[in-house]
């Protein structure tokens, strides 16, 4: 596997022990309903921000 494809495999990786350590301290800590919420949402905000910079790093390798 190539060097790129291995930085985003773990680029990949990281983005998913983010998202599982921020859910994981937010059903532990986090008690009101609405807080929980948008701790969630800005959680997937940047997931999914993170998730769209690697997705476009990947997309490079496959423009013919």
């Amino acid at each position: 596997m190539p060097t790129e494809g291995m930085r985003s495999l773990v680029n990949l990786v990281q983005i998913g022990l983010l998202f599982a350590i921020v859910l994981f301290m937010d059903i532990i800590f986090v008690k009101s309903s609405l807080l929980f919420m948008g701790i969630l949402a800005l959680d997937l905000v940047v997931c999914g921000v993170l998730l769209f910079f690697v997705i476009k790093d990947v997309q490079k390798y496959f423009d013919y």
